[in-house]
C-alpha cells in the first residue's frame, strides 16, 4: 500500500479545490488526485497544504501566494506537485456493503433535542436503519453504541451538541448524506475488527449527494471516510484531533484542517493490508 492519507475518485475537475483561507496539513502521507482535465487539483491564494507528495491525474491551477510546504507560489515547492500519473484505482472497493434487505424497510426517523440520549444497535455485530437522523442546534449529547448504523436520508448534526461512540459505522445508501455544523464536539471511531473495520463514514457508490464535515471544533475522529462518488467538504478546525484517511469522490476545503493518518492506528485498516481484487 502507499502513503496516501487522501485519496480523490472521481475524474471531474477540481478532485481537490482549496480556497478561502484553507489549510490542510497531512502529516506523514500524501494525496492522489484521480481528477483529469485542467484545474484538476486546484488552489486559491491565501491557502495552504503541507504534505509528503501530491500527485494529480490532470493539471494543476495554484495561484500566486498559495502555500505549498512552505514555498509561496510562484516560488517552486519542494516537492512539487507531479502531473500526468496513472489513475489511482479504488483502495476499498472489495469492501461489501449491507444488503438491501437491512434498509428496504423498517427505517425509522429519529430526531433529538436537548437532552442525554444513549442509541443504536444492541449488539456490536448489529445494526440500526433510520431514515433520517437530526440533532437539533442546542446541547443534545448523543452517545453511539457500537454497530453500523445505516441511514436512508439527510444526517443532520446541529452545533452545540456531542456525539460520541466508539466501534460505529455510518453507512449512507438510497441517496442518504451526512451534514455535520461547525461547534459539535465530536469523539468517534471506526471499528477495528469485522466486516466494516477502519470505516467510519461510508457511502455508497451510487450515491452522488455531497457531504460536509464543518464541525468537530473539540474532541477526536478516528477512521476512514470512504464516500467515492461524493463530494466532500471539510473544514474540521485545529483544535480537534483527526486521524483519517479520506477516500472520496472530490475535496474540498475552505477552512483548516491538520490531518494524521488513521493508518497507522490499528494494522486491521483496510487501508493498510493488502487485498485482491478484480
Amino acid at each position: 500500500p502507499g502513503s496516501s492519507c487522501v485519496i480523490t475518485l472521481g475524474s471531474a475537475s477540481p478532485g481537490v479545490d482549496l480556497s478561502g483561507s484553507a489549510d490542510l496539513t497531512l502529516t506523514s502521507c500524501g494525496l492522489d488526485d484521480d481528477a483529469a482535465g485542467a484545474g484538476a487539483f486546484t488552489m486559491g491564494g491565501g491557502t495552504s497544504i503541507s504534505a509528503s507528495f501530491i500527485n494529480v491525474v490532470g493539471t494543476t491551477s495554484i495561484h500566486n501566494g498559495a502555500d505549498i510546504n512552505g514555498a509561496i507560489a510562484p516560488a517552486i515547492p519542494s516537492p512539487a506537485p507531479v502531473t500526468g500519473i496513472a489513475k489511482v484505482s479504488d483502495p476499498l472497493n472489495s469492501v461489501t456493503p449491507p444488503p438491501a434487505s437491512d434498509y428496504s424497510s423498517g427505517c425509522t426517523a429519529q430526531s433529538y433535542g436537548t437532552g442525554n440520549y444513549t442509541i443504536g444497535p444492541t449488539s456490536p455485530t448489529g445494526y440500526v436503519c433510520y431514515s433520517s437522523f437530526t440533532v437539533s442546534n442546542g446541547s443534545p449529547n448523543i452517545t453511539l453504541n457500537p454497530g453500523l448504523y445505516i441511514i436512508t436520508g439527510a444526517m443532520s448534526i446541529g452545533s452545540g451538541g456531542t456525539l460520541t461512540g466508539s466501534g460505529v459505522t455510518f453507512y449512507f445508501v438510497n441517496n442518504g448524506s451526512f451534514t455535520i455544523s461547525n461547534g459539535v464536539a465530536v469523539d468517534l471511531s471506526a471499528p477495528t475488527t469485522g466486516a466494516y473495520n477502519g470505516l467510519l463514514f461510508y457511502q455508497a457508490s451510487s450515491d452522488t449527494n455531497a457531504d460536509s464535515f464543518v464541525g468537530g471544533n473539540s474532541g477526536t475522529t478516528d477512521g476512514i471516510f470512504y464516500l467515492p462518488s461524493a463530494k466532500l467538504t471539510l473544514a474540521n478546525g485545529t483544535a480537534a484531533t483527526f486521524n483519517v484517511d479520506l477516500v472520496v469522490g472530490s475535496l474540498s476545503m475552505s477552512g483548516a484542517a491538520t490531518l494524521k493518518a488513521y493508518k497507522p492506528l490499528t494494522g486491521a485498516s483496510p487501508l493498510s493490508s493488502a487485498t485482491l481484487v478484480e
